[in-house]
Parts: C-alpha cells; structure tokens; sequence
C-alpha cells in the first residue's frame, strides 16, 4: 500500500473516531481527547499519533465484527 493511501486510511479512520465520539481533537489540533477514557494526550507527538490510530482500529473493527454477528 503506498503512503497517500494509508494516510487517507487514517484519516478516515480519525474522522469515523469523531463521528462516533470516540475521540475529538482541538482546534489547533495540538490536543487528542479519548472521550471515554477523559484522557488528553499532545496530539502533535508522532507516537500518539499511531496510538490513536491502532485503539480506533481495535474499537471499530471490534464494533463491526459484533454488528455482523448479530
């Protein structure tokens, strides 16, 4: 897969997180809220970045298996 897609994958994935109101990011976009959890981290550190995008592929495809199987 090439890097402009996986970033479009990522951010798709960011914008679903959202959407959902699993996180939200600040307008600056220096801060990432994990709603549930009440937990901001500095969303400009490149690790929590990654974070973010392994717990929202966790989440959702958890989501999605347990909608198919009902």
């Amino acid at each position: 897969m090439d890097l402009n897609k996986e970033l479009d994958i990522n951010q798709l994935l960011i914008n679903k997180g959202i959407d959902k109101k699993l996180i939200s990011i600040n307008e600056e976009t220096n801060y990432i809220t994990y709603i549930h959890q009440k937990k901001s981290r500095n969303y400009k550190n490149p690790e929590e970045r990654v974070q973010a995008i392994v717990f929202l592929k966790l989440v959702l495809e958890s989501y999605l298996s347990t909608q198919l199987c009902t």
